[in-house]
């Protein structure tokens, strides 16, 4: 309660920290999106359904978000728990080139994005606008991306970047 006496609700539209989970810590806080702990069980089920047992994963090393994602206590860890196999992570330096060369080097063929929607465009965009490049050549690999948000095809103004868009497809 306030100095007023109300009870206040904080409803998070967008948080996914799994400490924010702690009920008894947090008892006015309300949801609006999955915790991290959940989007993780969901991604190492969804490799395990589909056999994907060898990923590659692409983060930003300044987002905490991405950090603890790939952390012990997030994706890389529970995937690896689970039997899986990640055999590169790669820090994302803002070079979607160097990240395609990585990916071709490493015969990628399931990569977990955690990366911001910006990021992950310009990655998209790269990937399709050098499709023809025999040294990128991940274009013509078969492969999939997975990510907890895709919001990446889509600029400022909200209009679809459709270079972006073809290059996730691959």
């Amino acid at each position: 309660r306030n100095a007023n006496g109300i009870d206040k609700v904080f409803i998070s539209h967008s948080s996914t920290v799994p400490e924010l989970a702690q009920e008894e810590a947090y008892p006015k806080l309300v949801r609006a999106v999955p915790s991290e702990t959940w989007v993780t069980e969901a991604l190492v089920a969804l490799c395990q359904e589909w056999d994907w047992m060898r990923v590659a994963v692409v983060y930003d090393p300044a987002s905490l978000w991405a950090n603890s994602s790939v952390s012990e206590a997030g994706f890389c860890g529970n995937f690896t728990a689970a039997g899986g196999n990640v055999h590169s992570e790669l820090p994302w330096r803002g070079d979607a080139e160097d990240i395609l060369r990585s990916l071709v080097a490493d015969q990628a063929r399931i990569v977990v994005l955690y990366m911001d929607a910006m990021d992950m465009r310009e990655l998209f965009y790269s990937l399709y606008e050098n499709r023809d490049d025999i040294e990128l050549g991940f274009f013509d690999i078969p492969h999939a991306f997975l990510s907890p948000s895709f919001s990446a095809f889509y600029v400022d103004d909200g209009v679809v970047n459709a270079s972006a868009l073809y290059g996730a497809q691959g």
